[in-house]
């Protein structure tokens, strides 16, 4: 990749279920010394995401009758990276990049999940394209009760998340059967990590989705699930990032790992300027709903689970995406009451 021709003219990145900080990072800081060399070079950036198709239909089986929720195949990670990074190109500069971003088959369902997403609506001058490669029909989960589409927060909206957020949020728990302790709780959580990204992070981003993690059929070994349950193997996820300060700077510290161990301990940036910030997040998601906090700062990562253990890496290379991606996952069979909204069905 150090040693590839660059065009005067396009620069293509492949994108798939594992493009992360590091590798879009690593293209970010490619990109850079190209605007800064000449002002008025013009770049197109292709962004070819037409390999998502086959990630959703990698999970294949689907029944309308009790499978709403988005597959367990959808990368949401690399989804939510790749808004990152369109996000900090689009920040590059207003004239010289024109990002194009090719998306699977018009028709496909991933495209139009996609869509759904808005990640599109991040890029300034919205240049879509579609691949044309055959694809087999394929199915839609009910998206617009179990996606919360990208929701910008920051001076713009003065720190708060929008109507449209609360009002999608409610539809969300409403598929999910959330109990009305766990809906309070969880909304805590994610305008707690929305004010973190408003106050230190130079503004941020908010999504949630439900994904199935198991499917009660599989045709193509011929058994198939007796009473099977999709809500209760099924995940929250909540993403939140913020578009500018990495933890270290934020805490005061001289790297991203001291900066995590801070926030993991109780202390946070916030306390002492209103709000519990991670701290708070971390305790609701682990201790109350048995979830996993997943912490990306600069090309450290530390992921959180209700063992008590921590497990930490850090992304490859020297380059990473500006900001934090904080990523909180919680069974839904924890913070759903699925057998009373069952029995009230019947």
């Amino acid at each position: 990749m150090i040693n590839q021709n660059i065009s005067n003219q396009q620069y293509k990145i492949r994108l798939s279920a594992f493009s992360d900080s590091g590798e879009l990072g690593y293209h970010l800081s490619r990109i850079e010394p190209l605007l800064s060399v000449n002002k008025t070079r013009k770049i197109e950036i292709v962004l070819n995401a037409s390999s998502w198709a086959y990630d959703w239909d990698y999970a294949s089986d689907w029944d309308p009758e009790r499978d709403i929720y988005l597959p367990p195949s959808l990368p949401l990670p690399s989804l939510v990276e790749v808004s990152r990074f369109i996000y900090a190109l689009s920040s590059l500069s207003d004239t010289q990049i024109n990002i194009q971003l090719i998306l699977p088959p018009q028709n496909h369902a991933a495209t139009r999940f996609i869509e759904k997403t808005r990640l599109f609506s991040l890029i300034k001058s919205p240049n879509l394209s579609y691949s044309t490669n055959p694809t087999e029909p394929t199915h839609q989960q009910g998206c617009d009760d179990v996606l919360i589409p990208l929701t910008f927060i920051g001076s713009n909206t003065d720190g708060q998340l929008t109507a449209e957020f609360h009002s999608n949020f409610d539809r969300l728990a409403d598929a999910g059967y959330f109990e009305k302790e766990h809906r309070s709780a969880i909304r805590r959580v994610i305008m707690e990590a929305a004010e973190n990204a408003d106050n230190w992070g130079g503004g941020g981003w908010v999504c949630c989705f439900l994904r199935q993690e198991k499917r009660g059929t599989s045709s193509s070994f011929g058994n198939i699930e007796d009473n099977f349950i999709p809500a209760q193997h099924t995940h929250l996820f909540l993403h939140v990032f913020s578009i500018k300060s990495g933890l270290a700077r934020a805490m005061g510290q001289e790297n991203e790992w001291d900066a995590t161990d801070l926030i993991t301990n109780g202390i946070s940036a916030r306390q002492t300027s209103g709000g519990r910030g991670f701290p708070s997040i971390i305790n609701t998601v682990i201790n109350s709903a048995l979830g996993t906090v997943s912490i990306s700062s600069g090309k450290y990562n530390r992921i959180i689970t209700p063992d008590g253990l921590k497990r930490e890496y850090h992304s490859a290379g020297t380059d990473y995406l500006p900001g934090v991606h904080l990523c909180a996952v919680m069974p839904l069979a924890i913070i759903s009451n699925i057998e009373e909204a069952l029995r009230v069905q019947v």
